[in-house]
């Protein structure tokens, strides 16, 4: 009769980590340490781990792309079947390491640990937050974990830390990685206003548009900020035509972003006008005002000045 399937989490007992007699596999740190441990408690825990070590035989496992605090870690968890050293310290490589080697267990209780940090958020101060922030953007973006993240910008809303938290990460707003611009466009979601603003700081206290000023340019939803607060619409365009050293493709490309921008908005208002006359039959009297949201002279008057900027530069 075949033995039972050993079935975990389980306590294999941590006493056994490093045990001369049970402990014939090693794992090589970062920095040229070594740790002793049970091949078979990891096989146990990894089918990946499994994998190597009934095909190739392996003796030992590189582990060195993790700081040897996390794989310590690691290796208490696996022994011990729980997640009693389990810190936000060392969280994200320990549940990298749970995900590598398919220890299913191991990120369903990292996953949950994680929730219960966020589940006190009305607690977290500032740089307990950010690193929440730090947490689920990785989760996002390596794990491919999007209900993190999701929950993370909704708490941050919530506590109204937002402003806070974006301006830890634009102190020097032309200098920050892509990458990091990409969490705070994320971060902000919809909320167009915000970015809008960070980006008029941005161009008064440079004079200048940085590449990190383009990219934001170009990803923000200006149909929106131009329905939902016409006067920094008015003030992003004013600002950029006061900009002195403008290419020629710059130009341009705020010159198109300006005219696409008025087209899109110009059929947001037919639908949505379209769709009431539809809900409330008030064909006859309904009253049609192009572009009530913003002032359409201002508008041409921009976007005229900067085509001949444009022109000018081109000649």
């Amino acid at each position: 009769m075949a033995a039972p399937l050993v079935q975990v989490p389980m306590n294999f007992g941590r006493h056994y980590i490093g045990s001369r007699t049970h402990s014939n596999m090693t794992l090589n740190l970062k920095g040229g340490g070594e740790m002793k441990v049970s091949s078979l408690i990891l096989s146990f825990n990894s089918p990946v781990i499994e994998q190597l070590i009934s095909t190739l035989e392996i003796t030992s496992l590189d582990v060195d792309d993790f700081e040897e605090l996390a794989v310590k870690c690691f290796v208490d968890c696996v022994y011990s079947g729980g997640i009693d050293l389990l810190g936000m310290r060392v969280f994200r490589e320990v549940s990298k390491m749970a995900y590598v080697f398919e220890v299913e267990w191991l990120v369903g209780r990292c996953e949950g640990y994680f929730t219960q940090g966020l589940s006190r958020y009305e607690s977290l101060d500032l740089d307990e937050m950010l690193l929440f922030v730090d947490e689920s953007w990785y989760m996002k973006k390596v794990l491919k974990k999007d209900k993190f993240w999701n929950l993370l910008r909704e708490i941050v809303y919530y506590v109204g830390l937002f402003d806070m938290v974006i301006l830890n990460y634009t102190v020097d707003f032309n200098t920050i990685l892509l990458s990091t611009l990409d969490m705070i466009i994320s971060l902000a979601g919809n909320r167009n206003s915000s970015l809008l603003k960070l980006l008029l700081k941005s161009l008064t206290d440079s004079q200048t548009l940085s590449s990190n000023a383009k990219y934001l340019l170009q990803r923000l939803n200006l149909v929106q900020c131009m329905h939902t607060d016409k006067t920094l619409y008015l003030d992003l365009f004013s600002n950029l035509n006061e900009l002195e050293e403008l290419t020629h493709e710059d130009l341009k490309m705020i010159s198109k972003l300006q005219m696409e921008t008025l087209r899109l908005s110009q059929e947001f208002q037919a639908t949505h006008i379209t769709q009431e006359l539809q809900e409330f039959g008030t064909i006859g009297s309904y009253l049609f005002r192009p572009l009530e949201s913003i002032e359409a002279d201002n508008f041409y008057d921009l976007h005229a000045h900067l085509s001949n900027k444009a022109s000018v530069k081109n000649l």
